[in-house]
């Protein structure tokens, strides 16, 4: 029942192009011998321009074998968040789509199925300035129906954070990104406090990534709204390996089967360090006060080798 359909590639040049039918050259049967009839369609894609400022584009594939190619005017340094929801498509497997960049190469990777609250994507960061062009290409291929499309571009939130002192961090584009730097030393302790985070999409996951100075992870952990409230959310940082500027960066958790990715959120963030004292080996009590969320204590004393403790 359904159709068999042939995704062509793009055409090379302008002219008259022929579509043969015949049987299959295989002389070991009688395939060659057969007659045949049916019906035969080249179909446009649709075609369209997207917006990046959160506004819906409707898309309909009404013939079997039909593409979506979507394009949008994307700028280098800036990210991109994609949501596909409403898809109507009956008999639809999942919906695949792809973000090429301005040289046609690809960018990005998705896939749609047509339960639940739609799909995202993000490309951070848009690597040139140009033409960009979402493909959209419905498994199993002869599946007709609807689906709407927003996009996103935005730039980041910046900012300085400062140790021992509460930031807030404010995204108020979907997707979009907030990081701010504090400067460490290394061998350093140091805690980071999560506490008081709304997000505008119920239950999103957000996404705590910690930066060293070449750029590279030093954390990376996920928590919901619901974690940082009324108790905070906490993570106890590494050592610090290197001295130099880390990177605290809050955004949206990246799984492309809901619509976490279109979140925008607040809250607070503190860098803590962490209490040190010295503590003598004579009995003397050694008061400790934590005054901060996320903060340890680290008490150094010194020892003989071969007495008892």
């Amino acid at each position: 029942p359904t159709a068999f359909v042939v995704d062509l590639p793009v055409l090379p040049t302008t002219g008259n192009y022929t579509v043969q039918v015949l049987p299959y050259q295989w002389s070991s049967n009688t395939s060659l011998t057969t007659t045949f009839s049916g019906q035969v369609l080249v179909t446009a894609d649709v075609s369209g321009t997207l917006a990046t400022n959160g506004t819906a584009s409707a898309v309909s594939l009404t013939q079997a074998g039909q593409q979506a190619r979507l394009t949008f005017t994307g700028t280098a340094g800036r990210d991109l968040t994609l949501h596909v929801s409403s898809v109507a498509m009956p008999g639809l497997t999942y919906l695949n789509y792809q973000i090429n960049k301005p040289d046609g190469s690809s960018l990005s990777t998705g896939y749609c199925y047509p339960a639940g609250n739609g799909c995202a994507l993000v490309a951070y960061a848009l690597p040139a300035s140009g033409t960009y062009a979402v493909v959209f290409t419905p498994y199993v291929s002869a599946t007709t129906g609807s689906f709407s499309v927003q996009a996103w571009e935005s730039s980041r939130v910046t900012g300085t954070l400062t140790v021992g002192t509460a930031n807030t961090y404010t995204s108020t584009i979907a997707g979009q990104v907030v990081q701010k730097t504090f400067s460490g030393t290394a061998g350093e302790q140091r805690g980071l406090t999560l506490s008081g985070f709304t997000t505008s999409v119920s239950a999103a996951t957000l996404n705590v990534i910690v930066l060293k100075p070449d750029g590279t992870q030093l954390t990376n952990n996920n928590f919901t709204a619901a974690q940082t409230s009324p108790t905070s959310f906490i993570v106890d940082l590494p050592v610090l390996p290197t001295t130099g500027s880390y990177t605290v960066q809050v955004l949206p958790y990246q799984w492309s089967s809901n619509n976490y990715l279109t979140t925008t959120f607040s809250g607070q963030v503190l860098i803590s360090s962490d209490v040190s004292a010295t503590l003598a080996t004579n009995g003397t009590a050694l008061p400790i006060s934590l005054a901060q969320a996320g903060q340890t204590a680290r008490v150094t004393f010194s020892g003989t080798a071969g007495r008892d403790l």
